[in-house]
């Protein structure tokens, strides 16, 4: 699991997946988008 912060009070947390068949790139799942308080719940 990963955490992102892209604003004063914007944060993501996120892990990679299984790669797709046919699909370049990392597969990224978004588990909690929001404000710091994705933390709390």
């Amino acid at each position: 699991m990963f955490e992102m912060t892209w604003a004063r009070d914007g944060r993501t947390l996120w892990t990679y997946g299984e790669p797709i068949p046919g699909k370049p790139g990392p597969h990224v799942i978004w588990l909690r988008i929001g404000t710091h308080d994705i933390f709390e719940r």
